[in-house]
């Protein structure tokens, strides 16, 4: 969490870092290094994090934020593999 505190603002932020992972997923495949595979992981990841992020803006539980935590530790990994194997080289 951005502060050690357990408020409003934390929480907004990470709403918001949660909800700009959705845009942020298609940029490799904008940019043509990513293909439909990632980019379909991505999405879903987005979803699954902003869901995450919007229950934790609206209850504010230490449970809410651990499963923000423990699906970064699964999808960050995920999505490296992914884009490892779904990757389109530059021409």
């Amino acid at each position: 969490m951005p502060t050690t505190k357990t408020d409003k603002l934390s929480a907004w932020f990470i709403f918001i870092s949660c909800v700009l992972m959705i845009p942020v997923g298609f940029l490799p495949m904008y940019f043509g290094i990513g293909g439909l595979v990632f980019t379909l992981l991505s999405l879903a990841g987005g979803l699954l994090f902003t869901w995450y992020g919007f229950q934790h803006l609206q209850k504010m539980e230490v449970s809410t934020a651990k499963k923000i935590m423990f699906t970064s530790f699964a999808y960050l990994p995920l999505t490296q593999l992914v884009l490892l194997f779904d990757f389109i080289p530059f021409k």
